[in-house]
């Protein structure tokens, strides 16, 4: 596929969730059902203990429901640095939202713009 053809649906892909965030967010409330085998796999392979610290990198992010989930169902006293990265603006907006309402995250998460897509294609990096 050529560069400009890949930039273009690229940014078809930006502009729709610009637009259509808040759309995009309320229809997707729910938490996926593979975020429970991540909880296993911590589970088995992390101390209940304690002060554990677990750091956890959300990319692509959206509207930060996988924090959410994280700050139900982790033990409460893990300290969790959570950091979610996105390429919408809009969706980081309504993921700090979402965040500032979680007691545990308040002082500890981050949120960071990021769009690898737009990195590589800006400097003609093959994909």
């Amino acid at each position: 596929m050529k560069i400009a053809t890949i930039k273009q649906l690229n940014q078809l892909s930006l502009d729709f969730y610009e637009k259509f965030a808040h759309e995009f967010a309320g229809a997707r409330e729910y938490y996926w059902s593979g975020w429970q085998k991540l909880l296993s796999i911590i589970n088995k392979h992390l101390p209940n203990q304690p002060n554990q610290i677990i750091r956890v990198a959300d990319v692509g992010c959206g509207h930060g429901r996988l924090a959410s989930f994280l700050a139900e169902n982790l033990p409460p006293k893990w300290q969790v640095q959570y950091t979610g990265l996105d390429n919408s603006q809009a969706l980081l907006k309504l993921a700090k939202t979402r965040i500032q309402s979680i007691e545990r995250f308040k002082t500890t998460a981050q949120l960071k713009y990021f769009d690898l897509m737009t990195l590589l294609l800006d400097n003609q990096t093959p994909l």
